[in-house]
């Protein structure tokens, strides 16, 4: 009986053991999930981010990472946001923002035309000049006017004509001084040129201009051949002359290839299309493009100079969109010497970079800690912290001008140079933001809203990585995702 009495406590004890145990087990792990549950939302986002940000293939990549919440002015997450990066197309967002604020979004660019010397008794013929005196505007092209990118300089022939002009016997002056370089610009100061196989192989390959022009002569060295093999036609400019060269070999049976060129002097290009287009109007021109300096005799007195017909850009508000969506280099550059030259009487990058970092001075940002050399940040040498865009973005969310710049930006899934990132997520029409891409750069800043529309402001700078473009884009868009789909579960 004793045995049996002592082998039962002995039981009831490893009984009792066992369920201790079990209930300290239990808590623990209750206490583990109760912990994890009772997570506050920053917290869990903060963590989200965190495991974006730790991909074991951007160990060795610099990544810039500054997140605020406009609703209650809280950090969400930073990462290096006082470390220097290189921003690419996010300089745009310097440029644009202080052309905005000190120009105003209905400033506009004017592009005037004059003329010089008497007119004859019969009213047909004009025995003196013409002078193209530029402004700085990007937009004399085809952009805004339906794809006629010689539509001003056909309006400036009609005007004429409307005057009887049939004959002009001197030259077409230009005046760029405004700017050091591209005070006139045209057609994107571009020239393209379009290739198509001749209707018989071993025939030279049929050559046309956009613009149509006679500035420059075609060497044409193209043989149209029957294999599909063929090499591909290309086109260069001879050094310090108007002769281009195009060469190669191009298959009978393809379709046109278009190269694009670089014009070397847009002033006297534009001046040279717009003589074509006034031969081509029935107004005959003796004379040819040159330069004009704002200080030459040639200029000294203006009063000889009679206003003929003014083209005026389409206003800033406009030319902020066709500049930050597609992220425009030419737009963004003109722009920064557009600033400088209203505001410190040039137009250099440097007069420009001035004037923004005096604008950024105003609001907070050090702007001796901001390097600009120029507006579009094709430039490796440029340097900016994801807390300076920040602060900036900050800036103009309250600005009176902040629809004109918001307007400007291009939408997740939907236009601009992220219309096909972060569709078909929560981010998808929600994120407004500038994108930016050199070799090894990668940047995204702007304005995401949340589930519950609570406003961000973020700035993700990554440099030096060495993966995919599209995995370091990939880490952005998540960071964004998650802060679209985010709530604080009210």
């Amino acid at each position: 009986m004793g045995y049996i009495i002592v082998l039962q406590r002995t039981m009831m004890i490893k009984t009792v053991k066992i369920h201790l145990l079990i209930a300290i087990t239990f808590g623990i792990i209750s206490g583990s999930c109760a912990h994890f549950i009772g997570i506050s939302p920053n917290d869990r986002l903060r963590r989200d981010i965190s495991e974006v940000v730790e991909n074991p293939d951007f160990y060795s990549a610099n990544i810039g990472i500054y997140i605020e919440s406009l609703k209650t002015g809280e950090i969400i997450f930073e990462q290096n946001h006082y470390k220097f990066f290189m921003p690419a197309s996010n300089v745009k967002l310097f440029t644009t923002t202080t052309a905005l604020v000190r120009l105003g979004p209905d400033y506009t660019y004017k592009t005037t035309l004059y003329s010089r010397g008497e007119v004859t008794a019969g009213g047909d013929s004009l025995n003196g000049d013409l002078l193209l005196k530029g402004s700085g505007d990007p937009t004399i092209s085809g952009r805004f006017t339906n794809g006629d990118n010689i539509k001003t300089f056909k309006d400036w022939a009609d005007s004429l004509k409307q005057c009887g002009i049939t004959q002009i016997t001197g030259n077409i002056f230009v005046d760029d001084s405004c700017f050091d370089s591209g005070g006139i610009s045209f057609n994107d100061n571009s020239l393209q040129i379009i290739i198509n196989p001749a209707a018989e192989s071993g025939k030279p390959a049929v050559i046309r201009l956009n613009p149509p022009t006679t500035y420059f002569n075609i060497i044409n060295k193209t043989t149209t051949v029957s294999s599909t093999r063929s090499r591909q036609v290309r086109s260069a400019r001879k050094p310090e002359t108007n002769d281009i060269v195009v060469e190669g070999n191009i298959a009978i049976n393809r379709s046109a290839v278009t190269n694009t060129l670089a014009v070397d002097d847009p002033a006297l290009f534009a001046a040279g299309v717009f003589k074509d287009v006034l031969v081509t109007a029935g107004i005959q021109v003796t004379g040819v493009p040159r330069k004009i300096e704002s200080d030459s005799t040639q200029y000294s007195n203006k009063n000889n100079w009679i206003k003929r017909a003014v083209y005026t850009s389409p206003p800033l508000s406009a030319i902020l969109k066709a500049t930050n969506k597609p992220s425009d280099n030419f737009y963004a550059d003109q722009l920064l010497k557009t600033i400088g030259f209203e505001l410190k009487g040039f137009g250099t990058f440097e007069n420009g970079a001035q004037v923004v970092k005096e604008f950024v001075n105003e609001i907070g940002i050090n702007g001796e800690q901001l390097f600009l050399v120029d507006g579009s940040g094709l430039s490796r040498y440029n340097l900016a912290m994801p807390i300076q865009i920040a602060k900036l973005l900050k800036y103009m969310r309250y600005h009176p001008y902040f629809n004109y710049f918001y307007d400007s930006l291009p939408i997740a899934g939907v236009d601009g140079t992220i219309s096909n990132r972060m569709k078909n997520t929560p981010a998808e029409n929600i994120v407004h933001a500038k994108t930016g891409t050199l070799r090894y750069v990668r940047s995204l800043s702007g304005y995401v809203k949340s589930k519950d529309d609570e406003e961000f402001i973020v700035s993700i700078l990554i440099n030096h990585y060495t993966t995919p473009e599209s995995t370091s884009a990939d880490i952005q868009d998540k960071i964004m995702i998650l802060l679209a789909n985010f709530s604080r579960g009210k």
